[in-house]
């Protein structure tokens, strides 16, 4: 089973319902279970698109009969290889103790089975992440 959604650049409203809306679904397939990593991970990948990507923005995710969760964003803007994950995309780097933000996606990091970060020609960048059942 397989759902996408549109967002658009600054719409934390959206995000927030995009974000109810991907808990229900679920708990429509899968059950009463505890879903927490799932909407964090979920959570804070359409929050960073929508707050520091560009239009158009999408989220999709897939619900395997396993209890496989992929979750895909992706958003247009200028961000290529090398230019907002460092030269090496294998590591997101740390950033300083003082700080305010930019933890969010090495916690989706850490809380993934799989998580890997595309850009295109085109400008258009997509993060994946798989969580396993």
């Amino acid at each position: 089973m397989t759902k996408r959604w549109g967002l658009k650049k600054q719409d934390y409203h959206a995000a927030c319902a995009r974000r109810r809306e991907f808990r229900a679904l679920l708990g429509e397939r899968y059950g009463p279970r505890d879903f927490a990593v799932h909407e964090l991970v979920f959570g804070e990948l359409v929050a960073n698109a929508v707050h520091y990507g560009e239009d158009p923005i999408g989220a999709e995710v897939a619900l395997d009969d396993d209890g496989t969760v992929q979750i895909g964003v992706e958003n247009a803007g200028k961000c290529r290889a090398g230019e907002c994950f460092g030269p090496d995309q294998s590591r997101i780097g740390r950033p300083p103790l003082t700080a305010t933000g930019g933890r969010g996606l090495e916690i989706v990091r850490a809380l993934a089975d799989a998580f890997e970060i595309e850009h295109s020609p085109a400008h258009v960048s997509r993060v994946t992440v798989t969580l396993k059942g």
